[in-house]
């Protein structure tokens, strides 16, 4: 999965989309890691149980705008990806939720000089 990911961004930034492209790499699950912090309580249900998101999850900006070596401290979850499209290009909330959601606009510098792409090596597999 790690060299499948490396050769698709490798190609997004081999292409001529690259000056206007941003990359979320998203992982959609926390791998039983610990974390020593708690999930964080966003919603409450009907009866005022605690909704949570569950633990947290690495993400990874990749964008020719992208700040280098920034650690994003916002509350974020998949729903900030379409907060962010909706945020960039002026479109209202579909719901409560993405309205409240975090446009991860913090990741980027407008601007800073634009990066140029760089290649990723594939690391060999083996047992």
């Amino acid at each position: 999965a790690q060299n499948y990911a490396v050769r698709v961004i490798n190609a997004a930034m081999a292409s001529p989309q690259w000056p206007r492209m941003a990359i979320f790499l998203w992982w959609d699950d926390w791998g039983g890691f610990y974390d020593h912090v708690p999930p964080p309580v966003v919603e409450r249900w009907k009866d005022g149980t605690p909704y949570r998101y569950g633990f947290r999850v690495p993400c990874i900006v990749i964008s020719p705008y992208a700040k280098s070596g920034y650690v994003a401290h916002d509350t974020a979850s998949q729903v900030s990806l379409l907060r962010f499209a909706e945020t960039l290009y002026g479109m209202p909330p579909l719901t409560e939720r993405d309205a409240q959601a975090s446009d991860m606009l913090d990741c980027f510098d407008f601007n800073q000089t634009p990066r140029a792409p760089f290649r990723l090596d594939e690391l060999p597999c083996g047992s």
